[in-house]
């Protein structure tokens, strides 16, 4: 199985969304699990061949970055990690009053655990973690962190978005003449102050992709490879798996 993901950020520009390529769905309950809190749209698989089309438009636009684009195959029931980012270093006490300089992760992480459905279909465990800087402290930065967890069902080959993951930035920019502009009462001619309030929201697009056959050796298999004899086998030769 290959699984494909995405992750752009929108910069909070209004969007229409067409209803035709999108529908947005709430999860299936699976094994006593409960349906998916984290809001998500599940893209029929026609319709994801043209998703990358759309994200790059996107970001032509200026309306979103893509982030990062991980490919990682992995097997079913089998869990796969793809992790992107950086350690930073803060100061700790490590023993007796002493302190050192030990690091921590500021990254993104995907974790995802498929199992693959009688149907074709696939079930995905997701667990998508993002992690950013924050202000500055004593001890290090600061790190703030973003997590979504849940479980969903799509086609093979189709992809699901996950949202939610939002981001608030609002900051005061100050430019100023020098020296001018820090002449009392005055100086707020030589001044110029803007405050910047953006918010962005994290989106992570799933893509998961059956690979490979599937075998089965069965018993029916093996007596009707003897009906035939040698000429369909071979004198002496062992049966291959009967592969769909």
């Amino acid at each position: 199985m290959r699984a494909q993901g995405r992750a752009p950020t929108t910069d909070g520009a209004a969007s229409a969304t067409d209803t035709r390529n999108a529908l947005d769905l709430a999860a299936r309950p699976l094994g006593g699990f409960e349906a998916a809190t984290a809001g998500f749209t599940l893209f029929a698989a026609p319709l994801s061949r043209v998703l990358d089309v759309e994200l790059s438009a996107l970001e032509a636009q200026g309306r979103g970055q893509i982030v990062s684009s991980p490919r990682v195959v992995t097997a079913d029931r089998v869990k796969a990690i793809v992790e992107q980012g950086s350690e930073l270093p803060y100061q700790a006490k490590v023993g007796n009053g002493v302190s050192g300089v030990q690091f921590r992760r500021a990254t993104l992480k995907l974790e995802v655990e498929p199992q693959i459905t009688p149907d074709g279909r696939v079930v995905l465990d997701l667990d998508v973690t993002k992690d950013s800087i924050g202000e500055p402290t004593a001890a290090g930065p600061a790190i703030h962190t973003k997590h979504v967890q849940t479980r969903v069902e799509v086609e093979n080959g189709g992809t699901v978005a996950i949202g939610g993951i939002y981001e608030q930035l609002n900051r005061d920019d100050v430019t100023r003449v020098p020296l001018l502009g820090k002449i009392p009462v005055l100086g707020a001619l030589f001044r110029h102050r803007a405050r910047r309030d953006q918010r962005s929201e994290l989106v992570v697009f799933i893509t998961p992709t059956v690979v490979g056959t599937q075998c089965e050796t069965s018993g029916a298999g093996d007596a009707e490879a003897g009906k035939r004899g040698p000429e369909a086998g071979g004198a002496g030769s062992t049966r291959q798996p009967l592969c769909q």
